[in-house]
């Protein structure tokens, strides 16, 4: 059987495969892993992290 998916579909099927969870039966015998072998895994994205904002809380009694 061949399944023809294009860019944007392969991608959510990878991102899918890899956020979410399998049920105990299926993930013990490897079937998610062999799937995610097939269609690849979904490309890494490199971000700059966020900055955490500084509040000033002394006017509410917390210092830090």
């Amino acid at each position: 059987m061949q399944i023809h998916l294009d860019e944007q579909q392969l991608l959510c099927l990878q991102v899918c495969l890899q956020n979410a969870p399998s049920p105990y039966d299926i993930s013990k015998k490897q079937i998610v892993q062999s799937i995610v072998e097939i269609v690849g895994e979904p490309p890494k994205i490199e971000v700059e992290p966020l900055r955490m904002p500084k509040y000033d809380l002394s006017k509410y009694g917390i210092e830090q």
